[in-house]
């Protein structure tokens, strides 16, 4: 890289230093391959479970004499998520609120405006359908989360007046109030994965990427955002604590957005590109508080973190899916069906063996056909294969699927 135009205070300087430290431990957790998920990688055992709910095959036969097979999957974990996700979405997408006494009526009454309250905001947001996708995630990856936040957000708008139209700033009724979010897996980074609490974690950071027209909406009038430049990452260098630039095409049209946060410290920090975009430059770490916390003022990180099923008795911060829990059989399953579908297929057209001097130009492929052969030749049709006996084992792993995933419940 060369040497960056943006070269901020010590105090951002080193603050950018141990927190690049927690980014590459955070990243090296999803990078790091786990005995808990038979040495898969969080994003690999993340990508083996979207791989069978999105119903893609592995399977590619590129022989000629081998195309006619059947490189098809059946929608068997897809079918089992979605019809749980649908009954659990049915049972607690608005939650239910009782009074802490029942024999009281301010008590009864105070429980009925709150449970009026939480469904107005549910009804009035997206968190039904974030919800859904929520429940979907968490069935399917090693972890899910959602963000909750309540925000007021101002859009302009070109009012008309009698001097032509001029720019107005209004509230955004779709992106104020209660904003709920689905956030990916590999868009948290921890610190420690084997703490199972989100809480705990003694620090998360959240990278994604977003329009350049949001940014400069988040951050325009911050002092550093004249060093944000698209296409170009600024890296600190730990040799000589300077900064530089290096050219990322990935950066052309998004910029790379990056929040750190430290409950312990009571920190939160942005960054855009690299480029520090906190308060206070002198002392970054005496100011920047958690933005979100509870009733008594203590920072908490605004991420619920929730999955399918522990995966052991050692605090593992990830899950075991429901996907992942199929994979075994899903995956013999489709073994089975394969190998059915094609003996049945080989039935329907069995191959045929002729025996003496003959040799037949073309195959015959219409019922009633003709063709002369000499007289000492032998035709003989290879009898087909016998797929009961797979049909059988479909059934039973259907049955199996169904008990690991408590389908009748």
């Amino acid at each position: 890289g060369v040497l960056s135009t943006y070269q901020p205070p010590q105090g951002v300087a080193e603050l950018t230093r141990q927190i690049k430290i927690d980014y590459q431990t955070g990243l090296s957790i999803l990078n790091k391959p786990f005995l808990e998920f038979d040495n898969l990688s969080v994003l690999e055992e993340m990508n083996v479970n979207q791989k069978a709910f999105l119903i893609h095959s592995d399977i590619e036969f590129t022989r000629e004499d081998e195309k006619w097979r059947w490189p098809g999957v059946r929608p068997t974990v897809r079918n089992k998520i979605l019809s749980i996700a649908a009954h659990l979405t049915a049972q607690i997408l608005i939650p239910n609120i009782f009074a802490q006494n029942t024999e009281d009526m301010e008590d009864k009454q105070m429980a009925e405006v709150m449970r009026l309250i939480l469904e107005w905001n549910i009804r009035n947001s997206d968190y039904d359908i974030t919800f859904l996708n929520g429940v979907i995630a968490g069935l399917v990856n090693p972890v899910a989360y959602i963000d909750v936040a309540f925000l007021e957000t101002m859009q302009t708008i070109k009012k008309k007046t009698k001097g032509g139209f001029k720019p107005k700033d209004v509230i955004d009724e779709f992106m104020s109030g209660l904003q709920v979010n689905n956030v990916p897996l590999d868009e948290v980074f921890i610190s420690n994965p084997y703490e199972y609490h989100l809480q705990k974690q003694r620090a998360i950071g959240r990278r994604r990427f977003i329009e350049y027209s949001e940014a400069k909406k988040l951050f325009g009038k911050h002092k550093n955002w004249k060093f944000v430049t698209p296409g170009i990452k600024t890296i600190f260098s730990e040799q000589d604590e300077t900064f530089y630039d290096q050219k990322d095409e990935q950066l052309d049209t998004l910029a790379d957005y990056f929040v750190y946060q430290n409950r312990e410290d009571d920190l939160e920090v942005p960054y855009m590109n690299g480029i520090y975009m906190g308060d206070d430059n002198d002392d970054p770490t005496a100011s920047n508080p958690i933005k979100h916390r509870d009733q008594a003022d203590r920072p908490k990180y605004n991420l619920v973190k929730f999955g399918a099923e522990p995966v052991d008795e050692k605090k593992f911060y990830f899950y075991k899916s429901i996907a992942s829990k199929m994979m075994q059989d899903y995956n013999l399953t489709n073994k089975i069906w394969r190998t059915v579908v094609d003996t049945d297929t080989l039935g329907m057209k069995p191959p045929t063996g002729i025996m003496g001097d003959t040799k037949l130009e073309t195959d015959i492929y219409y019922p009633g056909s003709t063709f002369g052969v000499s007289k000492d030749t032998k035709i003989m049709q290879f009898p087909p294969g016998d797929s009961r006996g797979g049909w059988n084992i479909l059934q039973a792993l259907e049955n199996s699927i169904s008990e690991s995933t408590q389908d009748p419940f």
